[in-house]
């Protein structure tokens, strides 16, 4: 379903005069006037609506029809500005408005979201003049391959990139399968997969590699945990290899961590990939406990929220988790770099 505002009212004394001021002094275009019903107090009731040209939403100017509204006039927001008028030039419209006497209450000033000034209507509505700062965009990257078919991946990578409109895309998307894990490190793994996307597509890729350390495995399954059993993927097959390697260790000496390194080459050869890691510190527990989440969550237990993995909220797990926060860094190393 698509929905927009259409209109927003102000509250104006006269019609014409209203009509004067946005189209002649804003240089807004009259979009409609058409004769309304009449009401008590305004026999002549019409239906007027100005806006910036090209602009989807509109102005309802609604002529006072008593003296409650009429005491609105001006005052519609309580003093603050409510009203926003975007350009992609401050000075050109910052001056053409000024010579049209339109007036500032201050002068032009710059700010994190743009540049700025704020301005009366003949009302004494405030408004800002407003040239937004450009957004900006990891690396002017405009596609990005992920260098795996994983659905969840797919949305969690599409989600962090949104405010640069970066479209992402699945390696499977191109009939592309999966890179031979060959490397000694989750890192290794990780820039191998990017550079296989990379290489089949010609774009810009991330790869990924994750899996659990256990200490007193001297760091086991790691690299090998979605097929510590033999099979790949074989969640429960793993949990009972993994509570079966660890039957003699006690409680307190059952630390463990998952690990998620990402990089992202901007081609195959690239020589310096961004990379990102994140770790989820943990034990591992005596038995499964909760129903959610996947893997090895259910006897991956977070300290600083009394509970296992696959008892988190989901919300609450991508967050804190090491793919989450290895999304989180990457973001940061994107975004710091087109800087």
């Amino acid at each position: 379903m698509r929905r927009h505002i259409e209109c927003v009212t102000l509250v104006v004394d006269d019609y014409d005069r209203a009509i004067a001021f946005y189209v002649d002094a804003l240089g807004f275009e009259l979009r409609e006037d058409t004769p309304g019903e009449p009401v008590p107090g305004n026999p002549r009731k019409r239906w007027v609506v100005v806006a910036p040209r090209g602009a989807e939403t509109g102005i309802l100017l609604a002529q006072a029809a008593d003296d409650a509204q009429r005491a609105r006039i001006g005052a519609q927001t309580g003093g603050r500005v409510g009203f926003f008028l975007h350009t992609d030039d401050f000075a050109r419209d910052h001056a053409a408005l000024r010579a049209r006497g339109v007036r500032f209450l201050e002068a032009p000033r710059e700010e994190p979201y743009g540049t700025v000034a704020v301005f009366e209507d003949l009302y004494g509505n405030r408004w800002d003049l407003l040239q937004p700062r450009a957004r900006a965009t990891p690396l002017a990257i405009a596609r990005l391959v992920l260098a795996s078919g994983n659905r969840g991946k797919l949305l969690e990578l599409r989600e962090l990139l949104a405010d640069a409109a970066i479209p992402v895309h699945a390696q499977s998307e191109f009939g592309i399968g999966d890179a031979e894990e060959t490397g000694a490190s989750f890192v290794e793994n990780a820039i191998l997969k990017a550079r296989h996307a990379a290489r089949a597509t010609g774009l810009p890729a991330l790869g990924d590699d994750s899996g659990l350390c256990v200490d007193a495995l001297d760091g086991a399954p790691g690299l090998y945990s979605a097929r510590y059993s033999g099979v790949h993927g074989d969640a429960a097959a793993n949990i009972a290899k993994l509570l079966d390697a660890l039957r003699t260790t006690p409680p307190d000496a059952r630390s463990a961590r998952f690990v998620c390194a990402l990089a992202l080459v901007r081609h195959a050869e690239d020589p310096q990939p961004i990379l990102a890691e994140g770790v989820w510190e943990g034990r591992i527990l005596g038995a499964p406990r909760g129903g959610g989440g996947f893997g090895y969550d259910p006897v991956f237990f977070d300290p600083s929220h009394d509970c296992s993995a696959a008892e988190l909220d989901p919300a609450l797990k991508n967050r804190i988790s090491h793919r989450g926060r290895a999304l989180a860094s990457l973001r940061d190393r994107l975004f710091a770099q087109a800087r």
